[in-house]
């Protein structure tokens, strides 16, 4: 066991988070940085335009781009089986922690920005989503020779009725 455990972790490498490091770096202050500018740049219109036009300038877009972004991410994530699995490896956790759907489709990947992959995006967040799709075969062979039991879907409706069904039950009474 301790064998696959390290293994798959080799598999993972360096490159798998942040690290401690992170806020001493050049690449941390540039990231706050231009995250304020957006901020500054987006809210824009609410300093110049009249209050209803800046409301359907800035706040109804940011409204629905966080639907869609909340219907392509958070599908992947708030399924009942994301909570049901754990194991004492971080990478072994961060696969069991997502279900994917439609993982060999470029169009959903590309419809998606990747999200469609989000167990190889939570092992590789530094990989551009567009290639993610291409590394889905090598990442099978990868969990099936360290036995790390995946999680997939092969349409996104069918994985928004679990994350549907799992905020109900979520919802519900103790009594139910």
């Amino acid at each position: 066991y301790q064998r696959r455990v390290h293994g798959i972790s080799g598999f993972v490498g360096e490159c798998t988070s942040i690290g401690p490091n992170f806020w001493k770096s050049w690449s941390a202050v540039e990231h706050c940085l231009l995250r304020l500018f957006v901020l500054f740049v987006a809210l824009q219109p609410v300093f110049y335009l009249p209050p209803l036009k800046a409301f359907a300038f800035v706040f109804i877009p940011w409204g629905v781009h966080g639907i869609i972004f909340f219907a392509f991410s958070q599908v992947s994530h708030l399924s009942e089986e994301c909570f049901r699995r754990s194991s004492p490896d971080w990478a072994v956790n961060q696969v069991m922690a997502c279900c994917d759907y439609k993982i060999h489709s470029h169009l959903w990947s590309w419809l998606s920005i990747g999200l469609n992959n989000q167990s190889l995006h939570h092992l590789f967040p530094q990989i551009s989503s567009d290639r993610l799709t291409e590394l889905q075969p090598l990442f099978t062979q990868v969990c099936e020779r360290f036995d790390v039991a995946r999680d997939t879907e092969n349409s996104w409706p069918s994985l928004f009725k679990r994350l549907v069904l799992n905020l109900d039950r979520l919802n519900s009474s103790p009594d139910r």
